[in-house]
C-alpha cells in the first residue's frame, strides 16, 4: 500500500508512525512504512474499501454485522450446506416450487408430510399398490379397470347369484355335463329349454303324466301294454267302427267223461276242441270265476268234428243256464255267457250241427 501526501512535514508523516525528510514537496508512503494496527475506521474514507484491498479468506462473522448481509451481497451458489445451520431453514426461507425430488432424502417424506388427497395416480409409480396399501371393503366397481378382474383374481367359489348379470351365463360358459337339478331352480325349465324328442320314460317321474298332458289322438296301439285296457277303461258306450275282432283262445278237452277240464277265460271268443282218444266218454267243462269281472261275455265254439259231444253242465252260483250245454259232435256248435260278478249265465245258444 503507498500513500502519497502533498506537503507533509516530519510531524504529519510521524502520525503515520512514519520518518521522512521534511523537504521533498510529496511522500510516498508503503506499507512497510505504516505499522500494524496504525489504521483505524476513522482514518478509511468512507466507501473507499474495495474489494481488490481485502486479503482472500480475511473476512469473518466478527467482521460482518448483523443483519448487515443483503441477498444482493451473496453470489449465486455461494451459500452451500455448511454455511446452512442445522433446521435454520423453514418453510418461510424455501420459495415455491423450490423443492424437487433431488433435494429429498430417501424416506423422508412420510404421511405427515403430504397434503390430504394431494396423491393422485401420476404421482403413484406402476405396481405400487399392493394389498397392504389398499384398506379392505375400500375398492368400488368404479376403481376396476374395464377387463381387469380375471379368474386369477376371483376366490373359488366367490361368484354367486348376485354377481351375475342377466343372460350372462350362456351355454358355452357351462361345461358339459355339469348342471345338476340342485342348480337349476324351481320351474326353471320351460318347453324352450327342452330338446325336442329327449325325454325318455326315465325322465318322468310315476303318476305325472296326466289327460291334459296327452295331445287328443296321438295314443296308438304301440303306446298301450298287453292286458292294460280293462273295463274300468271303457267307456260306458263304446262305438267300435269297422269290424270288431275278438281275441282268440283255444281249449282242448278230454273225452273221459269227467268234469276235469276248467275253461278259465282270458278272451272274448274261445274255440273248443275234443283231443278224440276214444276214451268213451262225454268231456265235461267247467266254467270259472278266476280272473272275469262284472259284465264279461264269452262266446265258445266247438271247433272240431270229432266222435262224442261236449258239455258244459249248468251249476248253480257258477254257471246258470236252463239245462246243460252239450256242444255236438258236429261242428261250429256255440253258446254265450256274460259273468254278472257272481255266476256265469247264459246267454244263447245255437245248434249248428
Amino acid at each position: 500500500m503507498k500513500i502519497i501526501k502533498k506537503g507533509a512535514t516530519g510531524i504529519a508523516a510521524a502520525a503515520f508512525g512514519v520518518v521522512v525528510a521534511s523537504t521533498p514537496s510529496f511522500a510516498i508512503i508503503n506499507t512497510a512504512d505504516i505499522a500494524d494496527s496504525a489504521v483505524t475506521s476513522a482514518k478509511i474514507a468512507a466507501g473507499t474499501i474495495v474489494a481488490g484491498d481485502i486479503a482472500p479468506n480475511t473476512i469473518t462473522a466478527l467482521q460482518i454485522g448483523a443483519g448487515s448481509v443483503k441477498a444482493e451481497e451473496i453470489k449465486t451458489d455461494a451459500v452451500g450446506a455448511s454455511e446452512i445451520a442445522t433446521a435454520a431453514v423453514d418453510s418461510a426461507e424455501i420459495a415455491t416450487d423450490a423443492v424437487g425430488t433431488a433435494e429429498i432424502a430417501v424416506d423422508a417424506v412420510g404421511s405427515a408430510e403430504i397434503v390430504a388427497d394431494a396423491v393422485g395416480s401420476a404421482e403413484i409409480a406402476t405396481g405400487a399398490v399392493s394389498t397392504a396399501e389398499v384398506a379392505d371393503n375400500t375398492l368400488a366397481a368404479a376403481d376396476l379397470a374395464v377387463d381387469s378382474v380375471t379368474s386369477s383374481e376371483i376366490v373359488a367359489l366367490g361368484v354367486d347369484t348376485a354377481e351375475l348379470a342377466a343372460d350372462a351365463v350362456t351355454s358355452a360358459k357351462v361345461t358339459d355335463g355339469t348342471l345338476v337339478a340342485a342348480d337349476i331352480a324351481t320351474d326353471a325349465v320351460a318347453t324352450a329349454e327342452i330338446l325336442d324328442s329327449t325325454i325318455a320314460s326315465a325322465d318322468i317321474a310315476a303318476d305325472t303324466v296326466a289327460s291334459a298332458d296327452i295331445a287328443v289322438d296321438t295314443i296308438a296301439a304301440v303306446d298301450i301294454a298287453s292286458g292294460a285296457v280293462g273295463s274300468a277303461e271303457l267307456a260306458d258306450s263304446v262305438v267300435v267302427p269297422g269290424l270288431l275282432t275278438l281275441g282268440r283262445q283255444t281249449l282242448a278237452v278230454t273225452d273221459d267223461g269227467t268234469a276235469n277240464d276248467t275253461l278259465t277265460v282270458t278272451s272274448n271268443y274261445v274255440e273248443l276242441e275234443q283231443d278224440a282218444t276214444a276214451n268213451a266218454g262225454t268231456p265235461n267243462v267247467v266254467l270259472s270265476e278266476s280272473g272275469v269281472a262284472e259284465g264279461d261275455v264269452v262266446t265258445i265254439v266247438r271247433n272240431d268234428a270229432n266222435a262224442g259231444d261236449v258239455t258244459l253242465n249248468e251249476a248253480d252260483g257258477v254257471m246258470e243256464s236252463n239245462s246243460n250245454v252239450t256242444l255236438n259232435v258236429s261242428q261250429f256248435d256255440s253258446v254265450s255267457y256274460i259273468y254278472t260278478g257272481a255266476t256265469w249265465v247264459e246267454v244263447s245258444r245255437s245248434d249248428n250241427g
